[in-house]
């Protein structure tokens, strides 16, 4: 009798799933490692083409955790050679050259949370001066003003290696003091003027280099910042509001992501300005922002010339011209329609500037828009403004679809295209709205029952108590009324006998009698 076929094929497999185990095998202990290639680093001409073979790391290999800001700029190819190229007590020299683009390069690589996580708030000098070697790469916040700026042109095999044309080199005095810093960054706001005297109030968050200085002469510390920040004069600089910002922000157009950190810096620091604040600043603004757009219309300057109680917000000047009015105050009234809450969705900048939310409102403006001229000039009764603010205030509507009034006093940030509502129920529409965008920390809003006219109550009060003196007068009328019918009721039903009156004043009264017509009379005298 055959065996089943099935019977045949299954011993095999299971003789070799049994005895498989103890067949030798290459351990991957035994393997060669992996090798890796690292991206290459344009900066770093020492670079290993290949990383050292992958395997057990040792006690003595383990990374050593981030405890000063020269081990994250050792992770950025900036070790402690470049430091010790650095010489202290004589100016910057060709020699130092490399060590100091290396380390531009690197601190604009730098995240904002890490410098702040390593800052020093306060510069003490004197340790400076004990100590330079020890404390390079250590940040500090420098404070004060900008007193000259230079530039220097780097060659263009040396600007295509660090990726940048050059440099500035800036010279500031700290706080009210004369006391000297040099600052180099890649990046100067561009309203200053190069190779010219300056008392433009700055700051700047600065790796320290070296200390600069002749032979025989005054030391001056060196340091390396990302960016020199601009505080003008004004409430937005005395708030600490960096106006550079806007040199990278557009004038109008859609949000860009270099729109990113003036967005949010700006939002930020309007916390600390109260909108009674605001008002007033932006009215004393308006002239200023007219005289320097009337180059584009006359009408701009016969508004500078207005007494400070007939200035109002005008459109037309940031719809035509938005470049002057950037970073300017701006005060206006209209009807909020819509108000939705926005969620900020990094993590970082909510960390960064402390709210993780903040509102946006399309207000429209109660005066009327014109465009154009001419023949061809359109008049818009009513306009849309969008505003973004950090909070709404207790007990505001919010939603798709609200009415409610509303004063802002913000900043205007840029003419903003954004895609209509009808654009956003028929994606086949590619309508574009341009609305001035402005940021404020809050809004003034007045309630329906609040904005009723002064005039309410005192006629409310009048009703009331005008329905008083009518409800009074009328128990009066019905009392009286009263009186007179039960008089004509009792002198017709109740008679006193004749000539049997009583001289002691006492009454005859006449008791109808239920079982007789006629009533028997009773008196005293009975």
């Amino acid at each position: 009798m055959r065996k089943p076929f099935w019977k045949l094929v299954a011993l095999p497999i299971v003789c070799v799933v049994a005895f498989a185990p103890c067949w030798p095998v290459q351990s991957r202990a035994d393997e060669q490692p992996l090798q890796v290639a690292p991206a290459a680093d344009p900066l770093d001409q020492d670079a290993q083409t290949t990383a050292p073979p992958l395997g057990e790391i040792g006690p003595a290999e383990q990374p050593r955790a981030i405890q000063r800001p020269r081990d994250l700029l050792k992770l950025l190819r900036v070790d402690d050679s470049h430091f010790a190229a650095l010489e202290d007590g004589r100016p910057m020299h060709p020699d130092e050259q490399e060590a100091l683009l290396k380390i531009l390069f690197a601190a604009s690589r730098f995240d904002a949370l890490d410098i702040r996580q390593f800052l020093h708030p306060k510069l003490d000098l004197a340790e400076l001066h004990r100590a330079p070697a020890e404390l390079r790469g250590e940040i500090y916040l420098l404070s004060g003003f900008a007193r000259k700026v230079t530039y220097e042109k780097l060659a263009p095999e040396v600007a295509e290696r660090f990726d940048m044309e050059g440099y500035y080199r800036c010279e500031m005095t700290l706080g009210d003091t004369d006391i000297p810093v040099a600052v180099y960054s890649r990046r100067s706001p561009k309203a200053w003027k190069l190779n010219t005297t300056l008392a433009e109030r700055a700051s700047a968050e600065g790796f320290f280099l070296k200390l600069e200085g002749e032979a025989g002469g005054p030391l001056r510390p060196a340091f390396v910042a990302r960016r020199l920040a601009w505080h003008p004069g004004g409430p937005l600089g005395d708030a600490g509001m960096d106006m550079g910002l806007w040199d990278d922000v557009a004038s109008r157009g859609a949000l860009r992501a270099d729109d990113t950190e003036c967005f949010y810096r700006l939002l930020h620091e309007m916390r600390k300005l109260p909108a009674n604040q605001l008002h007033r600043f932006a009215m004393t603004e308006l002239p200023q922002r007219y005289r320097e757009a009337a180059a584009l219309s006359a009408d701009y300057a016969r508004l500078a010339e207005l007494p400070s109680a007939q200035r109002e917000f005008h459109l037309k000047p940031l719809l035509e011209n938005p470049r002057p009015f950037q970073g300017k105050l701006v005060v206006f009234e209209g009807i909020a329609r819509r108000a939705t809450r926005i969620a900020i969705e990094d993590p970082d900048i909510a960390q960064r500037f402390g709210f993780k939310e903040y509102w946006e409102l399309e207000v429209f403006c109660d005066q009327p828009a014109r465009f154009g001229r001419g023949e061809k000039e359109k008049v818009v009764g009513s306009y849309p403004i969008v505003c973004c603010v950090r909070e709404l205030p207790s007990g505001m509507p919010w939603g798709p679809d609200i009415g409610e009034k509303v004063r802002v006093s913000g900043a205007f940030f840029k003419l903003w295209s954004y895609r209509s509502e009808a654009a956003q129920i028929d994606p086949r529409l590619k309508r574009h709205q341009d609305a001035p965008l402005i940021l404020a920390s809050g809004v003034l809003w007045a309630p329906a029952e609040e904005s009723q006219t002064p005039y309410a109550g005192l006629l409310g009060g009048a009703l009331f108590v005008g329905a008083g003196l009518l409800f009074v007068w009328g128990a009066w009328r019905y009392s009286r009324g009263d009186r007179r019918f039960r008089q004509k009721v009792l002198q017709r039903h109740f008679t006193a006998e004749p000539g049997g009156g009583d001289t002691s004043g006492g009454a005859v009264i006449v008791v109808p009698d239920k079982s007789t017509r006629e009533g028997s009379v009773t008196g005293p005298d009975a």
